[in-house]
Protein backbone atom coordinates (compact mmCIF):
# COMPACT_ATOMS: atom_id res chain seq x y z
CA UNK A 1 0.00 0.00 0.00
CA UNK A 2 1.98 3.01 -1.45
CA UNK A 3 0.87 5.63 -3.81
CA UNK A 4 4.20 4.79 -6.00
CA UNK A 5 2.60 1.14 -6.68
CA UNK A 6 2.09 -0.17 -9.36
CA UNK A 7 -1.73 0.42 -10.34
CA UNK A 8 -3.67 -2.64 -11.07
CA UNK A 9 -7.11 -1.58 -11.22
CA UNK A 10 -9.61 1.26 -10.73
CA UNK A 11 -12.69 1.53 -8.90
CA UNK A 12 -15.73 3.77 -10.68
CA UNK A 13 -17.44 6.65 -9.12
CA UNK A 14 -20.65 5.11 -7.00
CA UNK A 15 -18.75 1.04 -7.06
CA UNK A 16 -19.25 -0.37 -3.97
CA UNK A 17 -16.73 -2.85 -2.39
CA UNK A 18 -16.04 -5.02 0.98
CA UNK A 19 -12.43 -4.72 2.62
CA UNK A 20 -11.03 -6.62 4.85
CA UNK A 21 -8.22 -4.28 6.54
CA UNK A 22 -7.36 -0.78 6.52
CA UNK A 23 -3.99 0.88 6.97
CA UNK A 24 -3.36 2.89 9.84
CA UNK A 25 -2.68 5.73 7.43
CA UNK A 26 -5.84 4.57 5.26
CA UNK A 27 -5.28 2.54 3.00
CA UNK A 28 -8.06 -0.17 2.14
CA UNK A 29 -7.44 -4.06 1.14
CA UNK A 30 -10.23 -4.91 -1.30
CA UNK A 31 -11.74 -8.25 -0.21
CA UNK A 32 -11.35 -10.82 -3.08
CA UNK A 33 -8.75 -8.54 -5.06
CA UNK A 34 -5.05 -7.92 -5.59
CA UNK A 35 -4.32 -4.53 -3.83
CA UNK A 36 -5.16 -1.65 -1.91
CA UNK A 37 -7.25 1.29 -1.99
CA UNK A 38 -6.21 4.84 -0.66
CA UNK A 39 -9.84 5.95 1.26
CA UNK A 40 -8.44 9.23 1.88
CA UNK A 41 -6.43 11.44 -0.52
CA UNK A 42 -5.58 14.24 2.48
CA UNK A 43 -5.61 16.50 -0.20
CA UNK A 44 -3.04 14.64 -2.42
CA UNK A 45 -3.66 16.10 -6.26
CA UNK A 46 -6.28 17.86 -4.69
CA UNK A 47 -8.28 14.96 -3.97
CA UNK A 48 -9.88 14.07 -0.52
CA UNK A 49 -11.85 11.23 0.39
CA UNK A 50 -12.13 8.11 -2.13
CA UNK A 51 -14.26 6.25 -0.57
CA UNK A 52 -16.39 6.00 2.42
CA UNK A 53 -18.43 3.44 4.48
CA UNK A 54 -22.13 2.78 3.10
CA UNK A 55 -25.27 2.74 5.84
CA UNK A 56 -25.86 0.00 7.39
CA UNK A 57 -21.86 -0.96 7.76
CA UNK A 58 -21.21 1.49 10.62
CA UNK A 59 -20.48 -1.10 12.97
CA UNK A 60 -16.40 -1.51 12.20
CA UNK A 61 -14.47 -1.24 15.70
CA UNK A 62 -11.02 0.32 14.40
CA UNK A 63 -8.61 -0.33 17.13
CA UNK A 64 -6.41 2.63 15.60
CA UNK A 65 -8.99 5.76 14.76
CA UNK A 66 -7.40 8.07 14.09
CA UNK A 67 -5.36 8.56 11.09
CA UNK A 68 -1.26 8.10 11.10
CA UNK A 69 0.86 9.91 8.58
CA UNK A 70 3.69 8.15 8.88
CA UNK A 71 2.03 4.65 8.42
CA UNK A 72 2.96 2.82 11.86
CA UNK A 73 1.16 3.25 15.32
CA UNK A 74 3.16 2.34 18.22
CA UNK A 75 0.58 1.23 21.40
CA UNK A 76 1.36 0.41 24.95
CA UNK A 77 0.67 -2.70 26.35
CA UNK A 78 -1.63 -1.62 29.64
CA UNK A 79 -3.24 -4.83 31.20
CA UNK A 80 -1.13 -7.76 32.56
CA UNK A 81 -0.95 -9.91 29.27
CA UNK A 82 -2.09 -9.61 25.87
CA UNK A 83 -2.06 -12.63 23.85
CA UNK A 84 -0.64 -12.69 20.42
CA UNK A 85 -2.62 -14.69 17.43
CA UNK A 86 -1.78 -16.32 14.20
CA UNK A 87 -4.58 -14.72 12.87
CA UNK A 88 -7.56 -12.14 13.94
CA UNK A 89 -9.29 -15.12 15.65
CA UNK A 90 -8.98 -16.37 19.24
CA UNK A 91 -9.29 -19.67 17.74
CA UNK A 92 -6.38 -19.64 16.01
CA UNK A 93 -2.90 -20.45 17.17
CA UNK A 94 -1.88 -18.77 20.12
CA UNK A 95 1.40 -17.45 19.43
CA UNK A 96 2.56 -15.82 22.62
CA UNK A 97 1.82 -12.84 25.20
CA UNK A 98 3.02 -9.08 25.22
CA UNK A 99 3.28 -7.94 28.79
CA UNK A 100 2.32 -4.91 30.42
CA UNK A 101 4.43 -1.82 29.33
CA UNK A 102 5.92 -3.46 26.06
CA UNK A 103 5.22 -1.61 23.49
CA UNK A 104 3.26 -2.86 20.10
CA UNK A 105 3.81 -1.51 16.20
CA UNK A 106 0.77 -1.76 14.06
CA UNK A 107 0.79 -0.65 10.54
CA UNK A 108 -2.31 -3.05 9.51
CA UNK A 109 -5.95 -3.84 11.50
CA UNK A 110 -9.16 -5.43 10.47
CA UNK A 111 -12.79 -3.89 11.49
CA UNK A 112 -13.18 -5.99 14.28
CA UNK A 113 -10.45 -4.31 16.51
CA UNK A 114 -7.49 -6.53 15.62
CA UNK A 115 -4.06 -5.19 14.54
CA UNK A 116 -1.37 -6.77 12.85
CA UNK A 117 1.67 -6.72 14.59
CA UNK A 118 4.24 -4.86 12.69
CA UNK A 119 8.15 -6.65 11.98
CA UNK A 120 6.75 -9.98 13.46
CA UNK A 121 4.32 -12.56 13.19
CA UNK A 122 0.76 -12.29 15.09
CA UNK A 123 -2.64 -9.99 15.89
CA UNK A 124 -3.54 -8.58 18.95
CA UNK A 125 -6.95 -7.90 19.40
CA UNK A 126 -7.24 -4.27 21.14
CA UNK A 127 -11.05 -4.07 21.85
CA UNK A 128 -13.94 -6.33 22.25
Amino acid sequence: PQLKAKMITKKSFGSRFFCQEQTVNGWLKVEGEEGWLLGHMQGIDGVGQAAMVVDGSDDAVMAVPDYEAQGLCCLEVVTEDVEVFSSPSREDVLLGYRRFGEYLFAQVQNFQGWVRLHGEDGWVRLHG
